[in-house]
């Protein structure tokens, strides 16, 4: 059981790392003055959520595949009013441009919310990530 997490969480480190360096230079080259300083902790935020909603799913999963079904729904659900609470926060109490802020957050969860279930699927199909 812990060779699979392990793979995922390689997996997922090297795509942070990619998607990372892409926004890094992004914000260095093409779009400097849309660069915010909460970005760092919208990245980590949503780095941490996947990798406990991933080890969660797969723990659920590899006994009783209903019992997948109602776990990815409830992590969905959580994972949606958190990020929504974030979201609140940061725009009700931070100074940064809106439109920017949610923007990038909704490409964020976008470009990892598509990782996980990629990862999902290849894991249920194959038994392995």
């Amino acid at each position: 059981m812990l060779a699979k997490p392990k793979v995922f969480f390689y997996n997922l480190l090297i795509f942070s790392t990619v998607i990372m360096g892409i926004a890094m230079l992004l914000y260095s080259y093409v779009a400097k003055t849309l660069y915010f300083s909460q970005f760092p902790l919208q990245f980590l935020l949503i780095f941490v959520v996947t990798a406990f909603t991933h080890l969660r799913l797969i723990k659920v999963g590899e006994n009783n595949m209903y019992r997948f079904t109602n776990a990815y729904i409830q992590v969905t659900i959580i994972k949606l009013f958190l990020y929504l609470g974030f979201i609140f926060v940061c725009l009700m109490f931070l100074n940064v441009d809106k439109i920017v802020f949610a923007l990038t957050f909704f490409v964020l969860y976008l470009l990892f919310s598509v990782f996980e279930v990629v990862n999902l699927l290849s894991f249920y199909k194959t038994g392995k990530p």
